[in-house]
């Protein structure tokens, strides 16, 4: 057995030269796909191993194989998401561009998992929850029977080996397993699953248990819908061999501190034809939508910020960075540095002087102490962020909110912006000389005509976004924590969803027209890559 969760795949040592392999389909005269001895490594982990196929124009084709064995990497070879560590694909006779564009469309599956957990604690908190609501863990000789429990149903599941890996470390495939293991640790009396559970279920030699086989032996009745329609599925001469067992990617998973807000957000119901219009917008690239002011791009990545988190980033030229507030009235410290030269950084009162603006929003740019554009606010549907008002510091949350330290709270004990902004800052080499100016995004601050400054308290709502597109590779520095004239008496501070995607240069031409000024920070941006 190759599989860590000891799936059988067809490999082993019979298995023939796997820079032989060629999956061929009957009756495809012309290649309207052709990969030729493509690889695909991580660091020292191979995924893809001199995979050679041809797909036909016209031709439905589909990728059967165990889970983890590289599906999931090969569609993103395909989508551009990603580039081959060695081989060509061609698309009509032409090499693929590397990046996605409209000539690809791809549907994704989401799964019900939380990205902040590991697969252990995905699955414990279906007992922990129902048990103690309050604080939604369990303590003792209680916890560490959920966790035998749900350690044991991911053993079932063939997850025994990942029990502490985060989903991002996960195929899609091992992911819809663990999401069934989720369905699963309740004992429901039916479960109902579409065709992710079929997708789920891999090959299991004897001995092992398939997934979908546990309810049925429970007197658990589990209905599977799948797909009526007959699909053709390639035809190997060989067996697989080119496709490598392992995780898709490797991924740097982080560990977020445990919110009390670990139910899903509460979305907000959109009426079906403003869904169906919205939904067909996002297949042409340029197209407008009737509320946002911004192009719809397709997402190629999101995580969950929790309240009082914190994160660092380089967000590459062309790319755009959207932070939505999940429950309404979050605040965001950020503070910016050009990527490949930290000493150059964020410049609050150049980017007000040159705009001649007390605030910051849709149109506006951020500059760098350079006169470049650090990053630019292409989307508020806030309306103000705050210039001015600073970052929380210790001082301020031992005075406002009291003493909530790590050894009576633990993970939930009260942060302060200073030391987590430091932290991330310390990730890259640098330290407190480097933080000089933040901006608070979804935060308004007014000042009156004696000079005096007010906070405005639910300034921002549930479902409210910012988009910050970088002209250049800017280091993003943030973390989510209340404003520091917030007058919440509670240490309160709210989740983000973090959403990146690629951009035209198009979509920031409101904020480089805006003003003189601007066009010229522009064209000392784009200098750094003529």
């Amino acid at each position: 057995m190759d599989h860590p969760a000891c799936l059988a795949d067809g490999l082993g040592p019979q298995s023939p030269d796997p820079t032989r392999l060629s999956l061929v389909r009957r009756g495809a005269d012309m290649s309207f796909i052709s990969v030729r001895n493509v690889w695909q490594q991580y660091d020292d982990q191979v995924v893809l191993e001199g995979l050679n196929l041809d797909v036909a124009e016209g031709e439905f084709c589909t990728l059967v194989g165990a889970s983890g064995c590289g599906k999931s990497t090969f569609l993103r070879l395909l989508l551009g998401q990603e580039t081959p560590s060695r081989g060509l694909i061609t698309l009509d006779g032409k090499a693929l561009r590397n990046e996605p564009d409209a000539s690809r469309g791809v549907v994704f599956q989401r799964y019900s998992v939380f990205p902040h957990l590991s697969v252990l604690d995905n699955v414990a908190l279906g007992l922990e929850l129902p048990r103690s609501a309050w604080l939604g863990r369990l303590f003792g000789q209680a916890k560490s029977e959920a966790r035998e429990h749900a350690a044991q149903l991911l053993g079932k599941v063939g997850l025994g080996h990942a029990l502490d890996k985060y989903p991002t470390q996960l195929s899609g495939g091992m992911q819809q397993r663990l999401a069934i293991a989720q369905a699963l640790i309740m004992k429901p009396p039916r479960a109902a699953a579409g065709r992710a559970v079929r997708r789920a279920r891999p090959r299991y030699p004897q001995g092992h248990a398939s997934p979908a086989a546990g309810p049925v032996a429970r007197n658990e009745t589990d209905r599977v819908h799948g797909h009526p329609r007959p699909v053709r599925r390639l035809q190997p001469r060989h067996p697989p061999a080119g496709i490598r067992q392992g995780p898709p990617r490797p991924a740097r998973a982080r560990s977020l501190w445990r919110a009390h807000h670990l139910r899903h957000p509460p979305q907000q119901r959109t009426p079906r034809r403003a869904r169906r219009h919205r939904f067909a917008a996002q297949r042409f690239r340029g197209a407008r939508s009737m509320t946002d002011s911004t192009t719809l791009y397709p997402v190629f990545a999101e995580e969950l910020l929790p309240g009082g988190g914190h994160r660092s980033f380089i967000l590459k030229r062309g790319e755009l960075l959207r932070l939505t507030d999940l429950h309404g009235n979050a605040n965001v410290s950020l503070t910016l540095l050009n990527a490949h030269e930290k000493t150059e950084r964020l410049n609050l009162p150049d980017s007000l002087k040159c705009q001649h603006t007390a605030r910051l929003s849709n149109g506006h740019c951020l500059y760098s102490d350079m006169g470049r554009v650090l990053a630019a606010i292409v989307t508020d549907t806030c309306g103000w962020s705050d210039s001015i008002g600073g970052v929380l510091n210790a001082q301020e949350v031992a005075e406002k909110y009291g003493q909530g330290r790590y050894q009576e709270l633990r993970n939930g004990f009260f942060r302060n912006g200073v030391d987590n902004l430091l932290v991330e800052l310390g990730k890259w080499g640098l330290g407190l000389s480097d933080l000089l100016m933040t901006l608070n995004l979804f935060s308004r601050v007014d000042v009156d005509e004696a000079g005096i400054l007010h906070f405005a308290p639910n300034n921002s709502k549930a479902g409210n976004y910012i988009e910050l597109y970088a002209p250049m590779d800017t280091l993003v520095v943030l973390t989510a924590l209340q404003h520091p004239m917030d007058p919440n008496p509670e240490y309160a501070p709210q989740p983000l969803r973090l959403s990146w995607m690629k951009a035209d240069a198009s979509v920031a031409e409101h904020c480089r027209t805006s003003r003189p000024e601007n066009e010229r920070g522009f064209i000392n941006t784009d200098r750094l890559f003529a």
